[in-house]
């Protein structure tokens, strides 16, 4: 069994630029509005809905989070079952 943390590197290229990637502060005029992403058009209900009870537990010493997922201990827990082509 394999134990250890892995890591992912993330890297990105851009057409037509080379080197090594440079900050440029945003221009502090411009209010960042994550609207501008969305709509105002009326979306359907969903088929279902999923209720989901989330709590970190105590660490009790140990080095990670525990995570209870509706009263059971993670990653021992009941899976939602879905439909393909439902919302």
């Amino acid at each position: 069994m394999k134990t250890g943390i892995r890591a992912w590197a993330w890297s990105f290229e851009y057409a037509g630029r080379t080197g090594e990637a440079q900050w440029k502060a945003p221009d502090k005029s411009v209010v960042w509005d994550y609207t501008v992403f969305g709509t105002q058009a009326k979306v359907p209900e969903p088929d279902g809905k999923f209720e989901m009870n989330v709590m970190m537990m105590p660490d009790e010493g140990q080095a990670f989070n525990r995570w209870m997922v509706n009263g059971q201990m993670w990653p021992k827990v009941d899976p939602y079952v879905v439909k393909a082509g439902k919302r």
